[in-house]
């Protein structure tokens, strides 16, 4: 009886605390929604995404849109540079985001009401960077009886390499051969060589490997590349 009574209280535990988080998030906006469609494709279950502030409750109001870090995607935005992964860098901090299952976080510094205000005439930086590589983590998640993600494996990963973004693409690699971090950075990478430095040789580089996967003529249709 005893036993039978503490897995009814850590059930109801569990089931509290799901709809805890649930109130913690939202569901992605209009523009967020485009975004995914043209950075992640058709294989995203965007209407199962959900966009939290942290662990913090969202307002009941939404606040005036931010525009400090909103950037027209134009020619005369390029930064030659900005993109380059050169060389592993030990973490330092919190991410400004993380994803588990259909979910993700934001950390408070850059969680934005609307992640891609104004998507595709502009991008906000570095959220529309984060957001991309945070929903290749819910899309492997969603696709998992093709990547084999399971969010344990996904973190040890951080845990055991100094690095896990840090990729080195070879002749014979494929995207589903690199770990999941890395293939979060992939697509990051390549979205962030289309936005601010679409000559770069990395992004050409980047595009066989992406291609199968995600939908780059879309992408590149969207922004004028």
């Amino acid at each position: 009886m005893g036993q039978k009574r503490t897995q009814l209280i850590g059930r109801a535990a569990l089931f509290a605390l799901c709809l805890g988080l649930a109130a913690c998030a939202r569901p992605l906006t209009e523009n967020e929604r485009q975004f995914a469609a043209d950075v992640i494709g058709p294989t995203l279950d965007v209407d199962a995404v959900r966009i939290a502030n942290g662990f913090a409750a969202l307002p009941s109001a939404p606040a005036a849109p931010d525009l400090s870090d909103l950037y027209p995607v134009t020619s005369e935005n390029t930064v030659t540079g900005l993109c380059a992964r050169s060389a592993p860098e030990p973490r330092s901090g919190p991410p400004p985001g993380w994803a588990l299952w259909n979910r993700v976080h934001f950390s408070r510094e850059f969680y934005r009401a609307d992640l891609a205000l104004e998507w595709p005439r502009a991008a906000r930086f570095p959220q529309a960077l984060v957001l991309a590589h945070e929903l290749v983590h819910v899309w492997q998640w969603q696709q998992r009886s093709l990547t084999g993600y399971r969010p344990m494996r996904a973190a040890l990963e951080s845990v055991i390499n100094m690095d896990p973004y840090f990729y080195v693409p070879g002749a014979d690699a494929t995207f589903l051969k690199f770990g999941y971090e890395q293939q979060a950075a992939l697509l990051e990478d390549y979205l962030c060589h289309t936005l601010y430095d679409p000559a770069a040789p990395r992004r050409a580089e980047l595009r066989p490997l992406l291609a199968p996967y995600f939908p780059l003529d879309r992408l590149d249709a969207a922004l004028g590349r």
